[in-house]
C-alpha cells in the first residue's frame, strides 16, 4: 500500500539535484498561531481524536491531548473495518472510514460503533475520504487503470461525478470555498507524487506544482489558507508548510521522525493543534508507531499518543462547536 511507500532506486543524478535544494527552515512562528503568546500551550480538550489502525482494522478514538501528555483511549470501532486507511468527521460528528481491504466507505453516526451505511458503488481500494460543507462526500480510490475520486452527493450511495487523471490518492482537504485538495501519491514510492486542487463544482484538475515533495500521503489547511503536507520523501520524511500562492515551502516540520518512520496522515484543530500520524517502517528499530502531536508556537514536537498503536494511517478530528 502507498501508505508504506518502498524505496525506490536512486540515481546519482537525482541525489545531486536533490542535495542542490535549498532546505526550508524549521516551522517557527508559523502564521497559523492564531493564540496569544501565553495560551500556545493551551489545548482544547473537547477534541476528540480519531485514528486509523490498518493493521488491527480498528478506529481508535482519544481525547485531544493536554498539555503534559497524549490523548486517553475513549473508545474502539471494529465493526465494519477492514484495512481502514483515511477517516473522516463531518460537522455532524458523523465518521466515515475509507476500507481498502473490503472496497467499501462505511459512515457511523456519532455515539455508535456499528454502520449506519455502507458505500461500495464505484469505490475500489479506497484510501482518502472527505466530506464537505454541502454534505458531498469524496472517495479516493486506486485502481489498475489509475486513481480516482468520485464524488456522491448528500444521501446518495451512487457517484455523480468522478475525478480522473490520478496516480494513488491519499487524503484529501476542503478550504474555506469549499476547493478540493488531493495528496496524489507517486505510484509505488516513484517520488512523482503531487497536490491537486479541484475547484468546487469541478472535476478539471489543477497542480499547484509544489517544490520538494516527492510523495505526499497528507494534506490539511489552516484558517489562514496555509497548506500542510506530509511527505514521504525519497532523501527525508517531513511536513512543509506552503503559504498561499507559493510554490517554496515556508518552513519544514521535521521532529518526530527518525530514520526508519514515516509521517501519515495529518490533522490540523482549530486552534492550529498539528496532529501526524507516524508509522516504523523499519522492523528492526524500536520505534512505537503513535500519532504526534504539534501545538501552535512552533510547531515543535509536544507528545505523542500513549496507547501502543498497529501502523496508524488516517488521523480526523471532532471538535464540539
Amino acid at each position: 500500500m502507498s501508505f508504506v511507500a518502498g524505496g525506490a532506486a536512486l540515481g546519482a543524478a537525482h541525489l545531486r539535484a536533490r542535495s542542490a535544494v535549498v532546505r526550508p527552515t524549521t516551522c517557527i512562528t508559523p502564521r497559523s498561531l492564531g493564540l496569544p503568546l501565553q495560551d500556545r500551550n493551551m489545548v482544547d480538550r473537547r477534541h476528540e481524536l480519531f485514528v486509523a489502525e490498518y493493521g488491527s482494522n480498528a478506529v481508535n478514538i482519544y481525547t485531544g491531548v493536554d498539555n503534559r501528555e497524549g490523548g486517553t483511549l475513549l473508545g474502539t470501532i471494529t465493526a465494519g473495518i477492514a484495512g481502514p486507511i483515511g477517516v473522516w468527521v463531518d460537522r455532524n460528528a458523523t465518521l466515515y472510514v475509507a476500507n481498502s481491504s473490503d472496497n467499501a466507505v462505511t459512515e457511523y453516526v456519532r455515539g455508535s460503533n456499528v454502520p449506519a451505511t455502507t458505500v461500495t458503488l464505484g469505490v475500489s481500494q479506497p484510501s482518502g475520504v472527505a466530506v464537505d460543507s454541502h454534505g458531498t462526500l469524496y472517495v479516493g480510490n486506486f485502481a489498475s487503470s489509475g486513481g480516482y475520486v468520485d464524488e456522491y452527493p448528500a444521501g446518495s450511495n451512487a457517484p455523480s461525478a468522478r475525478i480522473k487523471g490520478l496516480q494513488q490518492p491519499e487524503e484529501m482537504a476542503f478550504d474555506a470555498n469549499d476547493n478540493l485538495y488531493i495528496a496524489d501519491n507517486g505510484s509505488g514510492g516513484s517520488g512523482s507524487g503531487a497536490i491537486w486542487k479541484v475547484p468546487f463544482g469541478k472535476t478539471a484538475l489543477i497542480n499547484l506544482g509544489l517544490e520538494d515533495l516527492s510523495n505526499p500521503l497528507g494534506v490539511s489547511l489552516d484558517a489562514n489558507g496555509d497548506l500542510f503536507v506530509s511527505d514521504d520523501g525519497l532523501l527525508t520524511d517531513e511536513i512543509f508548510v506552503f503559504q498561499p500562492g507559493h510554490k517554496a515551502p515556508s518552513c519544514v516540520i521535521s521532529q518526530g521522525f527518525p530514520e526508519g518512520t514515516t509521517p501519515g496522515m495529518i490533522a490540523l484543530a482549530n486552534n492550529a493543534t498539528l496532529y501526524a500520524a507516524q508509522q516504523n517502517n523499519n522492523p528492526y528499530e524500536r520505534i512505537l508507531p503513535s500519532v504526534l502531536t504539534y501545538l501552535p508556537g512552533g510547531y515543535a514536537l509536544r507528545s505523542e499518543t500513549k496507547e501502543q498503536m498497529d501502523k496508524p494511517v488516517g488521523v480526523a478530528l471532532w471538535e464540539q462547536r
